[in-house]
């Protein structure tokens, strides 16, 4: 694993509204995880190398930062190394790593691209950010693909890298989507099942290993699927049965069944068990939530990810915990290469919850606890992010860079700097607005910058610190 930590961050806690605001969604990328809220803001921690945060800042963040704060977001997809979102108006937006086209927007990108509107003027109601493509679904039922298309995962029946949004086929009644390592799958609103792309592991579930499939197949004649995960080299899906199934690559326990050889590839069913409600698929685990609240994982878990307690290299399909009160769950988006797993963490989400629960690898930050650690963690941690009705606020500590008052009118003063320090603020996007000195019992004056969300860059005897504050 890449350790990209170059600067250290405070450890901040979130803003809030006076009303209680929970949280909807989690979606977890390789190396970073973004949370959704009810009240339409986006929340992002862990790596940002290539801006997958949504900023300019190219550091990791340990601690939940918003992304575009004013914007009222309804959707989100993370991938690899990229992020796909939708605004409350349908209009979808893309940022992070651009390299072969996968944010759509006609540009190639490969240090990173900030947030900007991805999909044109039309709109969008599902987003997919798999490993170095993506796919989405418009209001009309359409469904489109771009990016890197090396196995046929666009569904183009070609092998071309595409850098715009490109329509698959020209069926109008798609209803779910879900874009994997080299492989894409989608259900229509008939309930029946589609795949394609690579096939090498049988995870198109056509009971045969072929190269690719190039145009979207129907898997099977079921018409009763409810919803589709992808991992990176293997597939689960859901019934309206209430019944999980999978199939691919199982060198893992990918699959959480049990399989003659390193792979399958026909569709069969995880366990007899008819009380599924949710899945999610991530590089080379699952984790999966019943109708009675608990959660179950199985796949690689070296790091802890399934949240079993435990750090056996591959689990069998095992409860996590003994709670029966989860709502949401997600993996990390990742690849495989040999024995190496790249996205070994999980993040998700308790009933009404304020809070994010989180496990597994945490070496950049993607947990969201404040800090960074190569020990893996194998229990969830359900206290991250713990909303602060108060205001954005720093921890201090002795000795540390600090904030007052926060949030600020037309003035900031700043503690603990060393003589000549200076200071950068940005907004929320990573753009640069003002800077100067760090005078000693001097304020920062504030009187240009519009009320909203920023960040100040201090750089204090050579060590740079990133905070955030609000203007009032």
């Amino acid at each position: 694993m890449k350790h990209l930590i170059t600067v250290s961050l405070a450890v901040l806690s979130l803003s809030a509204t006076a009303q209680t605001v929970h949280y909807n969604k989690t979606s977890c990328g390789t190396e970073y995880t973004l949370a959704l809220r009810s009240d339409s803001t986006l929340w992002g921690f862990g790596m940002n190398q290539n801006r997958q945060l949504g900023n300019d800042s190219i550091t990791m963040t340990d601690t939940a930062m918003s992304i575009l704060p004013d914007t009222k977001w309804v959707e989100v997809a993370a991938g690899a190394f990229h992020t796909l979102a939708i605004d409350k108006d349908g209009k979808m937006w893309g940022w992070g790593l651009n390299a072969v086209g996968e944010l759509g927007g006609g540009i190639v990108n490969d240090t990173g691209t900030l947030p900007t509107i991805v999909g044109g003027t039309q709109t969008w109601k599902a987003v997919s950010a798999g490993y170095l493509h993506s796919l989405a679904i418009r209001t009309d039922g359409t469904l489109w693909a771009t990016g890197w298309n090396v196995f046929s995962q666009l569904g183009g029946g070609d092998t071309n890298t595409v850098f715009t949004w490109r329509q698959v086929g020209t069926d109008n009644n798609w209803s779910g989507i879900s874009a994997g390592g080299a492989a894409s799958y989608a259900i229509k609103t008939d309930g029946s099942l589609w795949g394609w792309g690579i096939n090498m592991n049988g995870e198109i579930g056509l009971n045969n290993t072929s190269n690719s499939v190039v145009t979207p197949t129907r898997i099977g004649t079921a018409n009763n699927w409810k919803s589709v995960s992808s991992g990176f080299e293997f597939v689960t899906a859901l019934k309206t049965d209430g019944t999980l199934w999978s199939t691919g690559f199982n060198g893992n326990n990918n699959l959480g069944r049990t399989t003659s050889g390193l792979f399958d590839s026909v569709f069969a069913q995880i366990n007899t068990d008819t009380n599924w409600s949710s899945v999610a698929a991530g590089s080379s685990f699952g984790l999966a939530i019943k109708t009675d609240g608990t959660l179950w994982g199985w796949g690689y878990n070296q790091y802890g990810q399934l949240g079993s307690g435990s750090t056996a290299m591959s689990q069998p399909l095992t409860q996590s915990g003994s709670e029966n009160d989860w709502a949401f769950i997600s993996c990390a988006r990742g690849a495989t290469s040999g024995s190496t797993v790249f996205g070994v963490h999980s993040a998700g989400l308790k009933t009404n919850a304020t809070t994010i629960c989180t496990t597994g690898g945490n070496y950049i930050g993607q947990l969201g606890n404040g800090h960074t650690s190569t020990a893996p963690q194998s229990n969830f941690d359900c206290s991250i992010s713990q909303i602060n009705p108060n205001g954005v606020a720093d921890v201090a500590k002795n000795g540390e860079l600090t904030l007052y008052p926060n949030p600020a009118s037309n003035e900031l003063f700043v503690t603990n700097t060393a003589k000549n320090s200076t200071y950068e603020i940005n907004d929320m996007t990573g753009r640069s607005l003002l800077k100067g000195v760090v005078y000693q019992g001097a304020p920062i004056q504030l009187q240009l910058l519009m009320p909203g969300t920023y960040t100040i860059k201090i750089v204090s005897n050579g060590t740079a610190t990133f905070k955030v504050f609000t203007k009032e």
